[in-house]
């Protein structure tokens, strides 16, 4: 019987059931080492026990990296000069992209239940600290100003993602639980 909370990384009860998973080791005839025969089948883990280090950069740090990108791509260019709809129209905005990056970075950051608070802290601060560069990118810009005022909104705008995107996820996972 296993321990509660052992650490079992290829899923079997007994050596017997291991041994059958696991290829037996082969001599390399270059220098003379043994080496496993390693086939990700053969250990029988699942993509929901451990993801890879693919699986993450491919679904969790790429959207994060095209978003910035897309945020670096529009900063770099000139300011509209059209009249804005409302005023400060321009902090909504800011609110709402970076509620966006504040989600992808919670995503990308969140590997396990037990990391939650820290996903969130490290999510909400690397998109401050991008709206930061964004704003001081922008100050080289011709026709566009740093304003401390879309640094802050580019901080409640992560903040409010993050949360909203961590409560979201909660009660699609306990949907019993209503929210007071």
């Amino acid at each position: 019987m296993e321990a509660a909370g052992h650490f079992n990384p290829c899923g079997v009860k007994n050596l017997k059931s291991m041994s059958q998973k696991i290829p037996p080791a082969r001599l390399n005839l270059e220098n003379g080492a043994p080496q496993q025969a390693f086939k990700s089948e053969n250990l029988q883990r699942t993509e929901a026990d451990h993801p890879t280090l693919r699986h993450a950069i491919l679904f969790d740090w790429t959207p994060v990296f095209l978003y910035c990108l897309m945020i670096f791509s529009f900063s770099s260019r000139p300011a509209p000069s059209q009249i804005p709809v409302f005023p400060y129209s321009d902090k909504i905005v800011h609110l709402l992209i970076y509620m966006i990056m504040g989600i992808l970075f919670y995503r990308a950051f969140r590997r396990e239940k037990d990391q939650t608070r820290t996903a969130i802290e490290l999510a909400v601060s690397a998109s401050i600290l991008y709206g930061i560069s964004d704003e001081i990118h922008q100050s080289f810009v011709p026709g566009r100003t740093a304003e401390l005022s879309d640094v802050l909104a580019d901080a409640f705008g992560s903040f409010f993602g993050v949360l909203l995107f961590h409560r979201f996820i909660r009660n699609r996972k306990n949907p019993d639980k209503v929210p007071v």
